[in-house]
């Protein structure tokens, strides 16, 4: 699939290694389902837009994917804009919580 091939490219390019990325994504896959609902909840949130019922949407993701696009577009463009806005201090928080653990692994190895 396309994220395969792309996280493959951008991994070798990085000089990291595929097949741990290519794990990682596999494993973070069925996460990304489960947090689509929460970040579009909070991008309606964020434009002040009326909810949508969901279920609608769902099926519609798995019955015809670019289907759900076209109907469905603009709502996921706000669960990106959530994300967005969502990203940098998770990010800052997972970078401060890891990086103890990471040092004290690296101490132990040398």
């Amino acid at each position: 699939t396309v994220p395969t091939i792309l996280l493959g490219l951008l991994a070798k390019l990085l000089g990291l290694s595929v097949p741990a990325a290519v794990i990682g994504l596999n494993a973070a896959t069925p996460f990304f389902m489960t947090f689509l609902v929460p970040f579009i909840r909070a991008g309606e949130w964020l434009a002040a837009k009326e909810p949508l019922s969901l279920d609608g949407m769902m099926d519609s993701l798995r019955a015809d994917f670019a289907g759900a696009f076209q109907t469905f577009g603009g709502r996921l463009g706000l669960g990106f804009l959530a994300w967005l806005c969502a990203a940098p201090p998770l990010f800052a928080a997972s970078y401060m919580a890891i990086r103890p653990i990471c040092r004290a692994l690296d101490q132990r190895t040398q």
